[in-house]
């Protein structure tokens, strides 16, 4: 019989909103196993005068301000300027406010009424309470939520605080947070037990060795330790290891202070260098500020340097072709803006929602004069020596882009497709190896070799199906590919990869298990089974 009659009250809602102002129950009748509700429609109405006097402007409808306060209006036009008044109340402190219509006077079909506004009383934020054991500062809390004391009352801020505790790695929710209204003070209370979150972990790949003779076993792998909450302040550090390909490693180590003398302002640094087998060495290193927008949302701009340093340099290449090695020093500084949105429902193991990366960046770039290119010199046609940076224009302008986007959307119960679309692309005067891209391998495009494709310009998509047999935890089907350029390569070249596959992620205990296998191709090449990657990681959280 409830249900009855809630269904009454939305019927007699639609009705309010088409017009039937003077619709209501008319009548009801209940037995043993039902209930009747009669329901009196009424004439239809239409407002043709709205008095909002007394309400300030900003809280009324742009539409109903530029229409006039006068003009006639749509059948729910009443309920429309109403729902936005109570909307900006319950953001500006006054969650119990109420809105009436009264002075009605009808001529017809038509209504003259008024709009009066009980603002009810002032609310502002006061204090967080922290009920368990989550090792966690409520000053923190009140930065990250935007709850802090002595703010308004806002209704939208109360309304994701769920979401965005759900986010934090290193909490987890036990049941619904309380709020408590008195004296004008609102006063928070957070039930949080401590996850464990600092993780430490690896990944190995296996692979026949593409580079050996013998076809030998080409062993890769990684190691990412990740420190979050330090100071109990959400302060992280990370420092990324990696092996790929045949003498080539990669060493990744940044860190993030939010909320930098109490304000949305962050500040970041990372290092990053990359030495690929006995070519080149690359050093970047960045420093950046980001504008928190909400929960891990940000905004940031950032100053980046990156130089290269060669480990052996290619004469022979000059002396045959006179133009510069594939790979040959440059240094470039660059300033750049990049954002993150995270609209996840839970962001370990998602189910619904989508997530974003972008980031541009530009800067002055110079390559350098190696020694022993340098000193490789022919006659020209005024019979001086000159070598192959004589030639060159070494100062130049580079721009480059790249950007991340997932969306999972949710099938049946347990199950969700993933979608995901990344790409980026280096625009320079003078394209070199040690400027390239690198993809493939367990965080990128399955089925190959880990970073073993290089280019330019780089646009790739998964599908992926995933069943979740428990919360942190799932089944999946993958088909990934990726679009690549490479300017480097003579003649200039544009390929195709595709990989797909199936793999299995089990929580045991606090670690996470990660396993798939994958098959790859790329240009004209068919599927060659006997060149299956196996990719088996072990997240351990501490």
């Amino acid at each position: 019989m409830v249900e009855a009659l809630e269904e009454a009250q939305q019927k007699l809602r639609i009705l309010w909103r088409t017009g039937h102002l003077s619709a209501g129950i008319d009548s009801t009748h209940a037995d043993s196993a039902s209930l009747h509700v009669w329901i009196y429609c009424g004439r239809k109405y239409r407002v043709s005068y709205l008095n909002t006097d007394g309400i300030p402007d900003d809280w009324l409808p742009g539409w109903f301000l530029r229409k006039g306060k006068g003009a006639k209006l749509a059948p729910d036009g009443v309920w429309r300027v109403a729902e936005r008044i109570l909307d900006r109340s319950e953001n500006t402190g006054r969650p119990f406010a109420s809105v009436r219509i009264d002075s009605v006077r009808t001529e017809g079909a038509d209504i003259h009424a008024a709009v009066r506004l009980n603002q009810g009383p002032l609310y502002l934020y006061d204090s967080i309470e922290i009920y368990g054991d989550a090792n966690v500062s409520d000053r923190f809390l009140s930065y990250y939520l935007n709850i802090r004391k002595g703010d308004l009352y806002s209704e939208n801020t109360i309304r994701r605080i769920q979401r965005k505790l759900s986010q934090l790695p290193f909490v987890r929710v036990t049941q619904p947070s309380r709020i408590f209204f008195g004296e004008g003070k609102v006063r928070f209370h957070l039930f949080l037990e401590e996850k464990k979150s600092d993780r430490f972990d690896g990944i190995v790949g296996f692979a026949p060795n593409s580079e050996s003779v013998n076809n030998e076993l080409l062993v890769t792998g990684e190691v990412h330790v990740e420190l979050q909450n330090l100071f109990r302040r959400g302060v992280g550090f990370s420092t990324h290891w990696r092996s790929f390909l045949t003498q080539s490693q990669e060493l990744d180590l940044s860190a993030v202070v939010p909320y930098v003398f109490a304000t949305n302002i962050g500040v970041d640094g990372d290092l990053n260098l990359l030495k690929l087998d006995t070519s080149f060495l690359n050093l970047q290193s960045g420093i950046g500020a980001r504008f928190i927008l909400e929960g891990t949302d940000h905004v940031r701009v950032y100053y980046r340097s990156k130089s290269t340093t060669l480990i052996t340099s290619d004469t022979a290449s000059i002396r045959s072709s006179r133009r510069l090695p594939e790979n040959n020093p440059v240094r470039v500084l660059s300033y750049g803006c990049d954002i993150h949105l995270n609209k996840l429902d839970y962001r370990f193991n998602p189910r619904s929602g989508f997530e974003l990366s972008m980031d541009a960046n530009i800067g002055s770039r110079r390559i350098q004069r190696d020694a022993k290119i340098d000193a490789v010199q022919w006659v020209n046609e005024q019979g001086s020596l000159t070598s192959i940076y004589d030639l060159l224009d070494l100062r130049s302008i580079q721009f480059q882009y790249q950007y991340d986007l997932k969306i999972f959307i949710p099938m049946r119960v347990k199950s969700a497709l993933m979608v995901q679309a990344t790409g980026m692309q280096l625009f320079a005067q003078e394209v070199l190896r040690n400027d390239l891209y690198r993809i493939g391998g367990a965080r990128s495009l399955r089925g190959f070799d880990e970073r073993s494709l290089e280019g330019h310009l780089i646009h790739g998509g998964t599908l992926e199906y995933r069943y979740l047999f428990s919360r942190d935890a799932n089944f999946h089907l993958f088909g990934n590919a990726a679009y690549i350029e490479n300017s480097v390569r003579q003649p200039y070249s544009s390929d195709l990869a595709y990989g797909f596959g199936a793999g299995v992620r089990l929580q045991v205990g606090t670690s996470l298990l990660n396993f798939d296998y994958a098959l790859g191709a790329i240009g004209d090449l068919g599927i060659q089974f006997n060149r299956a990657k196996v990719h088996f990681g072990v997240i351990n959280y501490l």
